[in-house]
C-alpha cells in the first residue's frame, strides 16, 4: 500500500502525465523529481524519489547504489550514506567480500547522473579533503566519520584492475593508483582500526588493505634512497663471454698430460627470484696421452692431435648473496666432455659423461642503470668469477678393440673463469 501511495504522489508530483506513460518514462521523470527535489532542497520528495527507484529495481528502474549515497549525503543522511558507501568500497578491499548484488540497471548520463557527479571530475585529494572536511563537521556517529575519512582516502589510492580473457572470463587485482593521500589513508586507518578493533571494516583493513599501501610506501620510500635495491634478489636474464683457465686431476692425471689451448667461455642465464637456471659451453684444454708414459706405449698415437676439449652443460643457481655492487651465487649442475686429444689407434674419442659440477659465481656489478619506476627493466654490466670443480669418468667411445677393453679413468677439472656479462633484470 505504502508503494502504491508513493507512486501515486510522485505522478502528481510531476504532472503533465500521459495517459498510458511507459516504465521507462516513469523512471525517467522519477529521476528529474529527484534531481530537483536535490537543487531546491526539498529532501521529503526526495526521499519518495529515491524510494520509488528502489521500490522499482527489479522492474528495471535505473539507480546505482553510489548515485544512491551521493544523494543520501547532500540530503544531509550521512549515517545512512556512509553505510551504504562502505559496503560499495568493502567489495574492493576485502578479497573475502562476495555479497549477493542485485542486478541494477546502468543509468544513462542523464540530468541527475550529471548532477550528482557534478563535484567529482576530476576526483582527487583536493576534492577528497573537502568532502572529508564536510562529514568532519556534520552530525554523524564519530565511528562513521572516522570509517568514511578512511575510506574516503583509501579510493583515492586503492582501485581494482581487471583483466579479461576472449571467453570472458578474468580476473581482478588491486592496484595503487595514487600516492598522494596515502599517508592520510595509513594515518586515519591505523587510528580507526586502534579505536574499533571490533567492527568488520577494521578487521579487512588490518589484515589485508594498510599491509598492501604499507608494504608499497616502503617499496617507494626504498627506491627514492637506492632505485636498484627492489631488484636484488630478482629475476632477468644474462649473457656472459669470457676466459678461463685449469687443470686436471684424479686418476686421469697418472697417464694424461695437459695444456690451455685457446680458453673461451660463453654462459646464457635465466633468473627467477634466487634462483637461476644458466646453460654454457666452454672449450680450451687439451688433453693428452703421456709420451713418456711406459704404461700407454700400446695406446699412445705418433700423430700429434691437439683438438681442444668441449664442454657443456646446464646449471642450477642460488643468489646467497645480492647488493648494489655484489652478488654471490653458488651452483650445482650436471654437463659432459669431450676430449678428442685423447682418440688413438686402438680406442676412440674419450669423453665425461655426465660430469658432475659444483661451484660459485661471483659477479660485481660495475655498471647499472636505474630503472624509471618499482619494477621497470634495469640494464648492468657485470665482471664474473667463476670457479668451479667437475667430476665424472673418461670412458672411450670404443669399449673394445680386439678383445682388448679401453681403460676408465676417474677425473676432475678444477677451473676458474672470468667473464664479461650484460645483464637484464
Amino acid at each position: 500500500m505504502k508503494k502504491i501511495l508513493v507512486a501515486i504522489s510522485l505522478l502528481l508530483a510531476f504532472g503533465g502525465a500521459f495517459a498510458n506513460p511507459s516504465k521507462k518514462e516513469l523512471f525517467s521523470r522519477a529521476r528529474d523529481a529527484l534531481k530537483t527535489s536535490l537543487e531546491q532542497q526539498d529532501y521529503e520528495r526526495s526521499r519518495q524519489a529515491i524510494e520509488y527507484l528502489k521500490a522499482n529495481l527489479d522492474e528495471g528502474a535505473p539507480l546505482w547504489d553510489f548515485e544512491e549515497y551521493l544523494a543520501l549525503m547532500e540530503m544531509g543522511e550521512y549515517d545512512e550514506g556512509i553505510d551504504i558507501y562502505a559496503n560499495t568500497r568493502r567489495i574492493v578491499l576485502d578479497t573475502s567480500y562476495h555479497p549477493k548484488q542485485k542486478v541494477r540497471v546502468n543509468p544513462e548520463d542523464d540530468p541527475l547522473h550529471l548532477y550528482l557527479y557534478r563535484a567529482f571530475s576530476p576526483f582527487n585529494k583536493t576534492v577528497v579533503d573537502s568532502m572529508v572536511n564536510v562529514v568532519q563537521n556534520s552530525n554523524a556517529k564519530e565511528e562513521n566519520k572516522e570509517l568514511f575519512t578512511t575510506l574516503i582516502y583509501a579510493e583515492l589510492i586503492v582501485g581494482l584492475r581487471t583483466y579479461r580473457f576472449n571467453d570472458g572470463s578474468g580476473f581482478a587485482y588491486r592496484v595503487i593508483a595514487d600516492t598522494m593521500a596515502a599517508e592520510d589513508f595509513l594515518n586515519h586507518a591505523k587510528s580507526y582500526i586502534r579505536k574499533y578493533s571490533h567492527t568488520v571494516h577494521a578487521q579487512y583493513l588490518k589484515d589485508q588493505v594498510v599491509p598492501f599501501v604499507q608494504n608499497y610506501m616502503d617499496k617507494q620510500r626504498e627506491f627514492r634512497r637506492d632505485p636498484i635495491a627492489h631488484k636484488y634478489y630478482t629475476s632477468g636474464f644474462g649473457i656472459y663471454l669470457g676466459s678461463w683457465l685449469g687443470f686436471l686431476c684424479g686418476e686421469i692425471s697418472d697417464v694424461t698430460e695437459t695444456e690451455m689451448g685457446t680458453p673461451f667461455q660463453a654462459e646464457v642465464e635465466f633468473r627467477v627470484k634466487r634462483i637461476s637456471l644458466s646453460a654454457f659451453l666452454q672449450l680450451g684444454m687439451i688433453v693428452r696421452y703421456k709420451e713418456t708414459n711406459s704404461k700407454l706405449d700400446r695406446f699412445y698415437d705418433d700423430d700429434d692431435n691437439d683438438t681442444v676439449d668441449e664442454t657443456f652443460g646446464v646449471t642450477v643457481g642460488f643468489t646467497a648473496y645480492d647488493s648494489h655492487y655484489l652478488r654471490v651465487e653458488p651452483f650445482v649442475g650436471v654437463g659432459a666432455t669431450y676430449m678428442p686429444s685423447m682418440e688413438n689407434e686402438r680406442f676412440g674419442e674419450y669423453s665425461i659423461g655426465p660430469d658432475w659440477i659444483i661451484g660459485s659465481n661471483v659477479d660485481f656489478r660495475f655498471f647499472s642503470t636505474n630503472p624509471s619506476r618499482i619494477g621497470a627493466i634495469s640494464t648492468a654490466w657485470v665482471l664474473r668469477f667463476k670457479y668451479k670443480i667437475m667430476f665424472g669418468t673418461a670412458e672411450s667411445s670404443t669399449v673394445s678393440n680386439g678383445g682388448e677393453y679401453s681403460p676408465k679413468y676417474g677425473a676432475v677439472h678444477q677451473e676458474f673463469g672470468l667473464s664479461l656479462g650484460f645483464n637484464l633484470w
